[in-house]
């Protein structure tokens, strides 16, 4: 027995391209995010008196643990996101 496809059935198709899409771009967002504030740090460490006496090379201990600690409430603010945005569908 032959099924025949109807008008609407590439619906679905676009559909769940579009959402894997929507999934990608907001990770890309989130991952622009997290290196625009990797910057904004590195600038502020350069920039700002009182935080360029802390680590002025930028090899010292201060700037790797802003580093890590920025990185890891990215981590955590993009799961949240992530999951938040899939229990909301």
């Amino acid at each position: 027995m032959k099924v025949k496809r109807g008008a609407g059935s590439g619906d679905c198709d676009a559909l769940f391209s579009a959402s894997r899409l929507e999934e990608d771009l907001r990770d890309c967002g989130c991952t622009a995010l997290y290196f625009n504030f990797f910057v904004f740090v590195v600038q502020s460490l350069e920039k700002v008196l009182p935080l360029k006496a802390t680590a002025p090379t930028q090899k010292e201990p201060p700037f790797a643990l802003a580093q890590i600690v920025l990185l890891l409430l990215f981590v955590v603010l993009t799961t949240f996101a992530v999951k938040r945005f899939r229990t909301a569908q």
